[in-house]
C-alpha cells in the first residue's frame, strides 16, 4: 500500500501514530512538506521537506526497506478519479526505484549521496 498526497502549498502531511488509523505505510509520496512526529518504517518521497521529531522528544525512529518499496512501486495501485494506475507508471524514471535498470557511477561522475541529505540539529552518532 502506498499512500499519495498533493499538499504542495497547503499544510504538511502529519504522520503521527494515528496516521492512516496506525496502519504501516511502507510508500508516503507527498507533493509537499511532510512532517514525520512517530517511529516511521518505510519510504518517504516528497516534493518539500521532511522533517522529524516526536512530541516531547529529540529524536524519532526511522528506517527504510528499499525492497519493501520497489515492491509497492511496481504492484501499488493509484487511484485518480475514476482512472487507476499502478505506480510505476505514474512515477518519472520509476524504472530506477525498482532496480530493473542500474547504472553505476565511479572517478569524478561518482556521486557523493552525502551531499543528497541536509539536515539540522542532528549528529551522528
Amino acid at each position: 500500500m502506498a499512500y499519495v498526497t498533493d499538499n504542495e502549498g497547503a499544510s504538511a502531511l502529519e504522520v503521527d501514530a494515528s496516521f492512516l488509523g496506525g496502519k504501516n505505510v511502507p510508500l508516503i509520496i507527498a507533493t509537499g512538506d511532510v512532517k514525520v512526529t512517530a517511529d516511521y518504517s518505510g519510504t518517504i518521497l516528497s516534493g518539500g521537506q521532511v522533517t522529524f521529531g516526536m512530541p516531547g522528544s529529540s529524536s524519532s525512529t526511522v528506517s527504510s526497506d528499499m525492497q519493501d518499496a520497489a515492491r509497492v512501486i511496481q504492484n501499488a495501485e493509484y487511484k485518480k478519479g475514476s482512472d487507476t494506475y499502478i505506480l510505476s507508471q505514474v512515477l518519472k524514471n520509476s524504472q530506477y526505484y525498482v532496480g530493473s535498470i542500474g547504472k553505476a557511477y565511479t572517478g569524478e561522475d561518482a556521486v557523493d549521496v552525502t551531499k543528497l541529505v541536509t539536515y539540522q540539529n542532528w549528529s551522528k552518532e
